[in-house]
């Protein structure tokens, strides 16, 4: 037993250590069960839960029960602003009179156009023009399909600035 409550006690001490200073929790959660359950890790700048390990990189859980922490959505700034400046302003840049994906204001505008032609398959809501995987035209570098759906994820969460 006391082994038990000496590795509960230094598991906790590595749970207040990783939350000095944070803003954040990788989350806490996970199983229990009557011997103690399974820990799990937080995201550095995070905390563990009761019977986590804090660790740079992984997801949190530990044994207090609940679900680790959701990642924080995608935002004009964190993804779709980089999407556009490696994939679309080329042709469609600051000066473009119709198209400027530079800026938050024409990528609204264009936004179910921009979703259609982008999306990896057809997605909801899409005739046959602008076909999947249309955008970007030409030989460029082109997106993976995670990043295609990741954008139309965010097209669909209401362009998040």
């Amino acid at each position: 037993m006391a082994s038990r409550w000496l590795g509960t006690t230094v598991v906790f001490l590595v749970m207040v250590d990783a939350g000095c200073g944070d803003s954040g929790s990788g989350g806490s959660g996970g199983t229990s069960s009557a011997d103690g359950g399974s820990g799990g890790s937080a995201e550095t700048g995070g905390t563990a839960g009761v019977g986590g390990q804090a660790t740079a990189g992984g997801g949190g859980s530990g044994n207090a029960g609940g679900s680790g922490g959701a990642a924080a959505p995608d935002t004009w700034t964190s993804f779709a602003q980089p999407f556009m400046a490696s994939y679309c302003v080329e042709c469609h840049g600051a000066g473009d009179a119709l198209r400027d994906y530079t800026t938050l204001t024409d990528v609204t505008a264009e936004q179910a156009e921009i979703r259609c032609g982008v999306a990896p398959t057809t997605a909801p809501g899409c005739g046959p023009s602008p076909a999947p995987k249309q955008f970007p035209i030409g030989s460029g570098a082109k997106p993976t399909d995670d990043e295609r759906a990741q954008l139309v994820a965010w097209i669909d969460a209401g362009l998040l600035e």
